[in-house]
């Protein structure tokens, strides 16, 4: 099966719908569970998995050192959803993957 731009696109969009709307729902865990297995659809429909998964190995590192910094800088505070204060919330950490991976189809 061929990964199409629309079937990209689609992915993208319920991941982060998923994401944002769980986080604001105070059911953080069920947007990022929901990322996390959109990730791993788009990677099964991938024609090359191994270049993605370090793509999202790097976007989420990255993104995760963004967020750090943001946090530690007062920049803003998560209330819920948060493993500890200091690191931001799971969904977040998986909207970045799906964000860098919506630009590969």
């Amino acid at each position: 099966m061929r990964h199409t731009s629309l079937i990209n696109y689609t992915l993208y969009q319920a991941g982060w719908f998923a994401c944002v709307l769980g986080g604001a729902s105070h059911r953080p865990w069920m947007g990022f569970l929901i990322a996390v297995i959109l990730i791993g659809v788009h990677l099964t429909l991938s024609l090359e998995r191994s270049l993605e998964a370090r793509l999202l190995v790097v976007a989420t590192v990255v993104g995760a050192v963004v967020e750090i910094v943001q946090i530690a800088g007062g920049t803003y505070r998560f209330t819920s959803g948060t493993v500890s204060h200091a690191l931001p919330p799971p969904w977040l950490l998986a909207s970045r993957p799906r964000e860098a991976v919506s630009s590969c189809s």
